[in-house]
């Protein structure tokens, strides 16, 4: 099952089903000062390429520093002359206007660790007939800075009347800009200089706060012991987590076709006693890793659900299957890819078909369309539901195409396989899908045969 199916079938919450309290959150924005931010935004080391080839996302901007710059478990860490910028697509630029009034929101600011040395931060502008220049504060500090206008920034090209490298007020900087043609901000970021060793945990600037992660912490698995009887605990059992890395738990109780997680309230230890409401549902658990400057892994477990009797088919006819395949997401895969063999089935033997089947079902009910026929109720195993298609089963179908629908007995997730089925032959070996007249016809056309043969040789 995909993490993308789980989330769904969990009810989509940031941990399935746990809440942002019981993971406990990233302890890098927790600790940041309170900013005018409104959204946080997550940067991985992975996001930050190793050099500029391409302009837009977070890179290195300088050539051959790809190793001065690194995602640490504290945040992005710089080394000498280094410098971490967000390029903008083109289209996404922010005017000069924009800048301005996001500063005058208090929403740009920077903060590195207490044993750093101060970081700048550096904002990039395009403006006027292929012009560019970046500002950045003249004397940024250790800790949290918050930029105003009245602070004294820096030029790195000539605008208008101010000279490159000269440090006035950043509220001249940007009228400056604002006086030239088509000023647009098309990137930012922090820099650092030659000798220095910096580490950033969070950066502000238009509405969005962005803090520095390592890579997901490496899931393991967690499996559930016990047995699903009134008073019995169940246990969630977690394999190949790192030592380090801190674990949260989250139970649910799912009914059949239940569409939200089925979340148990106040269930966030690795114990569950299982009660009675608990009974004939599916019971599973979440598992949320977290350590510090890594991004959160999830995985889950489910107790096998209770066979449930064969469901009716889920639609009554072909005519409103392709519909329902879609609506569920199911696209019929080959009959070979089950391991049935290529060709048209022959209807007087039994087969056995592979199912994939990307589900959280224990049990699986399994039709045949056109009209459907119910074939029974299967286990799925390691994600394949064996399906057995008896003689008895495949001789009630006509020649021709076939699809063999599976639908999960809790989630009613969906599989589906084509299946070619060859006509049923009677006993004196006609095809019994001969029309009975044009069968007659031909009766009597070899007896009428046979008895002129005789005559010739009289």
């Amino acid at each position: 099952m995909t993490m993308a199916t789980l989330k769904t079938r969990l009810g989509r919450a940031a941990a399935l089903g746990l809440s942002a309290a019981l993971i406990g959150g990233v302890s890098l924005v927790a600790a940041a000062p309170a900013q005018a931010a409104t959204t946080d935004v997550t940067v991985y080391a992975s996001q930050i390429r190793p050099d500029e080839s391409t302009y837009a996302g977070w890179h290195q901007g300088y050539a051959d520093a790809a190793d001065r710059a690194s995602v640490t478990t504290e945040g992005l860490k710089l080394t000498g002359e280094s410098q971490i910028l967000n390029g903008l697509d083109e289209g996404a630029e922010l005017s000069v206007d924009t800048l301005v009034e996001s500063i005058n929101a208090g929403e740009l600011s920077w903060t590195t660790t207490a044993d750093s040395d101060p970081a700048f931060f550096q904002i990039a502008l395009a403006f006027g007939d292929g012009k560019w220049t970046t500002l950045r504060p003249s004397a940024p500090f250790t800790g949290t800075n918050n930029a105003s206008l009245s602070d004294a920034w820096v030029t790195s090209k000539a605008i208008g009347d101010i000279a490159a490298n000269s440090v006035v007020s950043l509220q001249a900087l940007t009228d400056a800009l604002l006086a030239e043609d088509g000023a647009v901000v098309n990137g930012f970021g922090v820099l650092t200089t030659t000798g220095t060793e910096s580490t950033v945990t969070g950066i502000s600037f238009n509405g969005a706060r962005y803090v520095f992660l390592q890579d997901s912490v490496v899931a393991g698995t967690v499996t559930i012991s016990g047995t699903q009887a009134v008073g019995s605990t169940l246990t969630a059992v977690p394999a190949g987590w790192a030592a380090d890395v801190t674990l949260s738990y989250g139970w649910g109780a799912v009914a059949p076709h239940q569409q939200n997680s089925g979340d148990i309230e106040g269930a966030n230890t690795s114990t569950l006693v299982v009660t009675a409401d608990m009974m004939g549902k599916q019971i599973w658990v979440a598992v949320a890793g977290h350590k510090d400057g890594f991004a959160d892994s999830y995985t889950s477990g489910f107790l096998a659900a209770p066979e449930l009797p064969t469901a009716a088919a889920p639609v009554a006819d072909s005519a409103d299957l392709a519909a329902y395949l879609e609506a569920n997401g199911s696209t019929p895969a080959s009959q070979t890819s089950t391991g049935l063999p290529a060709g048209a089935l022959d209807p007087t033997k039994s087969y056995t078909a592979n199912v994939r089947f990307d589900g959280a079902d224990s049990f699986v009910d399994a039709y045949l369309y056109s009209s459907p026929i119910s074939v029974g109720t299967f286990p799925v195993v390691n994600g394949v539901a064996q399906i057995t298609l008896s003689a008895d089963v495949l001789t009630k179908l006509g020649a021709g195409a076939h699809t063999l629908v599976v639908v999960g007995q809790f989630y009613g997730d969906v599989s589906s396989v084509s299946l070619n089925v060859a006509a049923v032959l009677a006993a004196t070996g006609f095809d019994a899908g001969v029309p009975f007249g044009a069968a007659v016809l031909l009766l009597l056309g070899g007896s009428m045969l046979y008895v002129r043969r005789r005559r010739m040789h009289a």
